[in-house]
């Protein structure tokens, strides 16, 4: 669809057509960091909790960039684009890890369906698919809310705007650190899973944080008064859970509230090098779990010392890096082919 905004029957929300805005440096570095991050933390959660944050990072653009997106598009053409965007990527990579995983079980000597359980229907085969419908839902709600919700018309308006979305999401924060620290006790005692829920409670403060920045913007920019309080109220609701002893999202929050703060202060354009990197971090994000199998499969095979075994700094590194090297290759092939939509 053009950015001229579509014909719509009576009564239907009025989008006031707006022209895409240059993609800024500052943006597409957070992707980037965002996607080592996610790399490293799979690749060692016990040892490296903090890199959590660049699944916040991750999450707040995401939302804050759909949002914006929403004002060029009619309801049904901003939803049906997040749909493909979305759960057509999480559709096709359900059924490629789904297989995937049965090819390992088998490999293995276990039933080939050993790897589901029910609530892999709403997330994956590998349980990082669960980003995916979790972003659709989010994403969806975020941006028909604010198609009805235009933006503030001065700094007064986005400040009075910007209090009400920091405390929710302040408030936030603090019932999901909780809910966390409960969650992941009871794991640990019986063994009970709560995914994907927990995963989606873990960034749901990071949605509304999403939409707080884009409520901070009037017509003419980002009003900074209302960022700063953005950031003091997510940084006092990390303090808040810290000190409650609910520690598991307090610091991962303050780096990435912090570092979008920083990445929106960069607002010159991407270069094309910087453009095409975080280009293939969505398709590093889809494919990287499947690397690490392959990483352990390669590691089996040969020797690689003692300060590369399972479990140390130097393992997860090594993978981790692999991983990242690997998939943008591979990544880097697929777009050029018929199935470059999904990856």
């Amino acid at each position: 669809m053009s950015d001229a905004a579509a014909s719509r029957s009576p009564g239907s929300p009025t989008i006031v057509a707006t022209p895409k805005p240059p993609r800024e440096a500052g943006i597409e570095w957070l992707r980037v960091l965002a996607c080592i991050a996610i790399v490293a933390f799979h690749a060692n959660p016990r040892e490296w909790p903090v890199m959590i944050f660049g699944l916040e990072v991750f999450t707040i653009f995401t939302i804050a960039l759909s949002v914006q997106s929403a004002g060029r598009r009619s309801p049904a053409a901003f939803v049906k684009a997040r749909a493909v965007t979305l759960l057509l990527p999480w559709a096709v990579w359900w059924l490629a890890y789904a297989g995937w995983k049965s090819i390992l079980a088998h490999r293995a000597g276990r039933d080939v369906f050993s790897w589901f359980e029910p609530w892999r229907l709403l997330a994956g085969p590998e349980t990082h698919l669960w980003f995916l419908p979790f972003a659709f839902v989010a994403t969806v709600a975020a941006g028909l809310w604010c198609v009805t919700n235009p933006l503030p018309d001065d700094a007064r308006m986005a400040r009075r705007s910007a209090v009400v979305w920091s405390v929710v999401a302040g408030v936030l924060l603090i019932a999901a650190s909780y809910a966390t620290h409960v969650q992941l006790a009871i794991e640990a005692a019986d063994g009970r899973v709560f995914q994907p829920w927990r995963q989606w409670i873990t960034v749901l403060p990071a949605a509304v944080m999403g939409l707080a920045i884009v409520r901070c913007r009037t017509r003419e920019g980002h009003d900074w008064t209302a960022l700063g309080m953005l950031w003091s109220l997510v940084l006092t609701a990390a303090g808040v859970s810290y000190v409650a002893g609910w520690t598991n999202l307090a610091l991962p929050y303050v780096i990435a509230i912090t570092l979008c703060m920083g990445g929106l202060r960069i607002r010159h354009s991407a270069s094309e090098a910087l453009l095409a990197a975080s280009g293939l971090t969505f398709g590093i994000f889809l494919l990287h779990p499947m690397l690490f199998d392959v990483w352990y499969y390669i590691t089996a095979k040969i020797k690689l010392g003692s300060a590369f075994a399972i479990g140390t700094h130097g393992h997860a590194a090594a993978m981790a890096l692999f991983a990242l090297l690997s998939s943008a290759v591979i990544v880097w092939v697929l777009r050029k082919t018929v199935i470059r939509r999904v990856v």
